[in-house]
């Protein structure tokens, strides 16, 4: 267990590394940037009146002093038997590139279709093509 602290680390640095790498171009076999859902939010526009419009219901239904969470008011609206599919024009569900391994064909990201934030700082990205180069 003495060492499970220390390589957590190493592994987290591993992976920082190898997900820089791809966001930078790089090819890794077998890896890969795969798009993943990411949490659904409420947009600027989306309000408790402005749902309660859109679907016919009262207002207090959607909120305390702020919306409820999307998965929440879905479900009310599930619940209450409306329709919840124009529910998807209040919300936004951002992708989010991750690491992922290849097991079979998979479509996967390029560097630029992942709009990943590069790693601050050149050194890692560095080090990665530096390895790989030794190979």
């Amino acid at each position: 267990m003495e060492i499970a602290k220390p390589a957590e680390k190493f592994f987290a640095e591993i992976q920082s590394q190898a997900f820089a790498y791809l966001s930078a171009g790089g090819t890794i076999p077998g890896w890969g940037l795969k798009a993943v859902a990411g949490r659904r939010t409420w947009s600027k526009e989306a309000t408790a009146d402005a749902l309660a419009k859109a679907f016919r219901v009262k207002a207090d239904v959607f909120e305390k002093r702020s919306l409820e969470s999307v998965a929440a008011v879905e479900k009310v609206l599930k619940t209450a038997g409306v329709d919840s599919q124009k529910l998807a024009s209040f919300y936004y569900q951002p992708a989010t590139p991750r690491l992922t391994k290849t097991e079979h064909e998979e479509k996967f990201l390029t560097a630029k279709q992942s709009k990943a934030k590069p790693v601050k700082g050149k050194k890692k990205i560095e080090k990665v093509q530096k390895v790989k180069r030794k190979k």
